[in-house]
């Protein structure tokens, strides 16, 4: 057996311990951040879920949480949120004019809240899931970010849940602007957003990224 298929194996199982931190951080956070109500909760951490129905649950759980906290300032006219970020108060109230909005799908996407009139939105469909590849959407979002941003805008970027997805972008987005290291990127936007936590996938992707 060649060395590389011999670590196979040993790989595949650290991984899989990577995605079950990274699955139970999110729990952590739908309780204790989100206050979720616990009929909600229990069927979000049902052992026996399958992968759809535990992002249905996931849905619901976030739905059901509180709106405080949806969005946190990055950096000036940059901002990350969850879905509730969607608000029209927030954004009359922090000026944004463009919303970075990412689901799993289109199905997933109809169900956040409507836009008011003269705020653009850009939508990407991608699976918060370890095998999802993130970069592509990173680079298109850091030059609609770029250009928003020269031309005075105030951007939004957020997910279901503003931990993974919406995280990953805008910490590639800073990578890319600013040259930093992964862990730099990271540690900033934790800063500003301390429930960030790029699934497993997106994090290696990323370090690849900053070591470009």
């Amino acid at each position: 057996m060649e060395k590389d298929d011999a670590q196979k194996p040993a790989f595949s199982a650290v991984f899989h311990d990577l995605m079950a931190d990274y699955e139970q951080r999110l729990v952590r956070h739908v309780i204790i951040e989100e206050e979720c109500p616990k009929e909600v909760l229990s069927r979000y951490v049902h052992p026996n879920l399958s992968l759809h129905e535990r992002q249905q649950a996931r849905w619901e759980a976030l739905m059901a949480g509180k709106k405080e906290d949806a969005v946190n300032v990055i950096e000036e006219r940059l901002f990350l949120g969850n879905l509730h970020a969607r608000d029209p108060v927030l954004l009359q109230e922090h000026k944004i004019q463009l919303v970075i909005a990412l689901g799993s799908s289109p199905n997933v996407l109809p169900a956040y809240q409507p836009l008011p009139d003269g705020v653009r939105e850009h939508k990407v469909f991608i699976e918060d899931s370890a095998g999802s590849d993130i970069l592509p959407h990173v680079r298109t979002c850091h030059a609609l970010i770029t250009e928003a941003h020269a031309r005075g805008e105030a951007v939004l970027v957020h997910c279901a849940a503003g931990i993974s997805r919406s995280a990953a972008i805008v910490i590639g987005h800073l990578i890319l602007k600013k040259k930093w290291h992964a862990e730099s990127a990271l540690a900033f936007v934790q800063q500003k957003r301390p429930c960030v936590s790029p699934n497993p996938g997106f994090w290696r992707q990323l370090q690849g990224l900053s070591q470009k």
